[in-house]
């Protein structure tokens, strides 16, 4: 017999989910770091897998893994656990983890964040320098804002979700589209994309990791073991394999016009 967890558990879940990445996104806003003069940072999103009234498959299909541990580290958490001092934990890219200071403990999920661009196969574009004049499409809001126009002289267009993004580049709306190197190879990887599977690096790798004030040993404690269960049974890429899956296809469901070649 299957057993189904209750509405008010499931309430429950989802509404410590919530807490958790409103609680992250305000600890990153006041923790983001420059590099190249850029803001670098991980930013959490509310979670848009959901279906909401009116809202198309692109709308609610997430972009990145972030909303999938947040839903299921609350799912491991007891009644009551989150409270104020998870408004200190920090979801992070990390370059260089030995570089924080002593005051933070580091829990490194073991998953690395890097741009990359996803290209149409048949392109001529083999550097990232070619990208110079070159249309790059972006979901709004993402992390890697700025990175192709900033480094390789590209022209950046956003669109409303990563969804739309990948869309236009299937339509021929762009020569590229630029994001987390890990959901890109994933979806670049499905037969689907075999026409559409060229990647482009374009940036270091970052660590994903949980950035916690070292004296917050109760929340390090649980934390550590959360995490490495989910590296053990290798959860964050399942989740990334998960990501493209529903990115796939919501292209399929959003795309209206034929592929460019």
């Amino acid at each position: 017999m299957t057993l189904h967890p209750s509405p008010r558990s499931w309430f429950r879940r989802l509404s410590l989910a919530g807490f958790f990445l409103v609680a992250c996104s305000a600890a990153l806003a006041a923790d983001m770091q420059q590099e190249n003069g850029k803001l670098v940072a991980l930013l959490v999103k509310q979670d848009r897998s959901l279906p909401a009234v009116g809202a198309n498959a692109a709308d609610r299909t997430p972009a990145s893994i972030e909303a999938g541990l947040a839903e299921d580290l609350a799912s491991r958490l007891p009644s009551g656990a989150v409270a104020g001092n998870w408004s200190r934990v920090q979801l992070r890219t990390v370059a260089d983890i030995s570089a924080l200071p002593v005051s933070r403990t580091v829990v490194p999920v073991q998953y690395e964040i890097a741009p990359m661009a996803i290209l149409r196969t048949d392109t001529a574009i083999a550097q990232p320098q070619q990208l110079k004049a070159q249309v790059v499409c972006l979901a709004q809001g993402g992390n890697y804002a700025g990175i192709a126009e900033a480094r390789y002289g590209a022209i950046e267009k956003t669109y409303p979700s990563l969804t739309d993004a990948l869309v236009a580049l299937r339509t021929g709306g762009c020569d590229a589209v630029v994001h987390d190197s890990t959901v890109l190879q994933e979806l670049a990887g499905q037969p689907e994309w075999k026409k559409f599977a060229a990647r482009l690096p374009l940036g270091e790798a970052r660590t994903l990791a949980f950035v916690i004030p070292a004296g917050e040993r109760q929340t390090v404690a649980q934390l550590t073991q959360i995490v490495g269960d989910w590296n053990a049974k290798s959860v964050p890429h399942a989740l990334a394999r998960k990501v493209a899956s529903k990115l796939a296809s919501a292209v399929q469901l959003t795309q209206k016009a034929p592929d460019s070649y």
